[in-house]
């Protein structure tokens, strides 16, 4: 089910068939996101238009060390249908003398921020940091002076490219962690579920282009999230510069 602008609710179809394969609930307004999802909020129009436009068109096109993610799933190798670039504005970690762990893996080749991203680092830490000091602390909630954005996650999402439900490994990340994910291009299904009950109430997002979700201490703790697998013969609305490409910034 979805709640459309005019507060109707109605019936929606993950296929071509007609079937409902899931039961979701739409959200479209800031509002209605942060009433219903705990631990989020949401930022359109995140960054200057010139610049989010020219980090979609570098982006998208990139083809310099993206890759596959590889993971194993029952013992088994798995490779992903996105493609994944780190970033960094650390020299120390871009040059390899500091090692940065994601998702309990060791990463190499992290490339170094160019003006773009390091102008984009300055805003989104402004922002972050200004949403935190509205928000009251978890209890326990380990905090520093300022939230960093000086480590970044690029997903390149294709039309046919899909994430599955996930919670971030807190093993690299550490305990309520604090994460901004920018989304840049072709608005895609964010979906959010609690993790228990498994049959927790489906969310559903569609970011647009310059839309920044922070995901706030506790979120990963009582959060699943997905970007939603888009039925083939479905109609998706392309984004003028990149087309069906959606660029996640994280």
């Amino acid at each position: 089910f979805i709640k459309d602008p005019n507060n109707k609710i109605k019936s929606v179809s993950d296929s071509p068939s007609g079937k409902i394969s899931s039961r979701a609930i739409e959200l479209f307004t800031k509002e209605d996101i942060e009433d219903n999802i705990k631990y989020v909020s949401v930022h359109k129009n995140a960054l200057p238009e010139r610049l989010a436009n020219n980090l979609l068109k570098k982006l998208s096109q990139d083809s310099d060390n993206f890759t596959p993610n590889q993971f194993y799933l029952f013992g088994k190798k798995c490779t992903s249908n996105h493609l994944t670039k780190m970033f960094s504005s650390r020299e120390d970690i871009s040059s390899g003398n500091t090692r940065i762990y994601y998702n309990s893996y060791s990463l190499t080749g992290i490339a170094q921020y160019d003006d773009d991203l390091k102008m984009t680092q300055l805003l989104i830490e402004y922002l972050v940091n200004d949403c935190i000091a509205q928000r009251e602390l978890l209890p326990y909630q380990i905090t520093s002076p300022n939230w960093k954005g000086d480590v970044l996650l690029v997903n390149r999402y294709y039309k046919e490219s899909n994430l599955d439900w996930h919670s971030d490994k807190m093993t690299s990340i550490g305990p309520q962690p604090i994460i901004a994910s920018l989304s840049l291009g072709c608005a895609r299904e964010f979906r959010v579920r609690k993790s228990y009950p498994s049959n927790s109430q489906i969310y559903t997002i569609k970011p647009p282009h310059n839309t920044l979700i922070i995901m706030h201490a506790g979120f990963q703790e009582e959060y699943r999230h997905c970007v939603h697998g888009h039925a083939k013969n479905a109609p998706l609305e392309p984004h003028p510069i990149s087309g069906h490409i959606r660029i996640n910034m994280t």
